[in-house]
């Protein structure tokens, strides 16, 4: 090997590693951002994420990163379901979904139908959001991403509670709820004790009051509007049966909530726990 290749091969691997660190350092600060977007989100500043997610998908877009891209689009649509844009949402996903088919990704077209089963679920389109958790779920396969096992499984124990299937909503919220310690998202043990808690009230357990009380009291800020829905509904559900001890209740305790201005009726949130 002449002196003249060696120079030449040893240019081009110098070359490939400053790209690398190039590469690792652009990688790095785009993390950063994401991360910063994903804080803005959980500290329940919808908009901040969302301009976030808006310029990280302009990016993707701009660079034809498609991996970019479909993470851009899951996320953006999460932080306008948060806002109650759930029609500006759906398209997103519909693109996000078909994006990860495209790339192969069974399991990233999981987490957007996920995203679309709860936009359907936020329509009362209870058939609907049934249809879609179980395309996500089989999407899924055997090992779901992140929380997504745990999330599926309290989809189907509210949709169960919903319609009366106790026993049904008992195992897929047992299942929820073993998923917990794996958990990234602490949050949702708390929310699975909420749904429990609906699940026991309605079945006859008036303890399951004291489990929805008390997650009232740990409830965090992205979470308030979800949690506001499950106690207004419960209580007008009460008030229904007659039992004003816990609508009282359950009322002075959805008023220390906060409550978007589009925020649904009593009766409305209540069709979210009972057919």
């Amino acid at each position: 090997m002449s002196i003249w290749v060696l120079a030449a091969a040893g240019a081009v691997l110098a070359a490939a590693l400053a790209w690398a660190a190039w590469d690792a350092l652009r990688k790095q600060r785009r993390r950063r951002r994401v991360e910063a977007a994903i804080r803005l989100h959980h500290a329940g500043d919808h908009a901040g994420a969302e301009a976030a997610f808006r310029e990280l998908l302009a990016e993707a877009e701009r660079r034809r990163d498609k991996n970019l891209e479909r993470f851009s689009l899951v996320n953006l649509s999460a932080t306008l379901i948060a806002q109650h844009r759930q029609a500006e949402a759906q398209p997103l996903l519909v693109r996000a979904t078909e994006l990860a088919r495209r790339l192969g990704l069974q399991r990233g077209a999981a987490t957007a139908i996920y995203n679309l089963a709860w936009t359907a679920f936020y329509a009362r389109d209870f058939d609907g959001a049934a249809r879609l958790s179980a395309e996500a779920r089989t999407a899924a396969g055997t090992q779901p991403p992140f929380d997504l096992g745990l999330m599926l499984a309290l989809m189907d124990g509210r949709l169960a509670t919903r319609q009366g299937l106790f026993e049904v909503a008992r195992h897929a919220l047992a299942d929820a709820a073993a998923r917990v310690p794996t958990a990234v998202d602490k949050d949702l043990a708390n929310q699975i004790e909420m749904a429990q808690g609906v699940l026991e009230y309605r079945a006859g357990n008036r303890a399951g009051l004291d489990l929805v009380l008390a997650g009232v009291s740990r409830v965090t800020l992205p979470s308030r509007q979800d949690q506001a829905r499950w106690v207004t509904g419960l209580a007008h559900l009460a008030a229904e049966s007659a039992d004003q001890d816990a609508a009282q209740r359950l009322t002075a305790a959805a008023g220390g909530l906060q409550r978007a201005p589009d925020f649904p009726s009593a009766e409305e949130c209540a069709a979210y726990l009972k057919a």
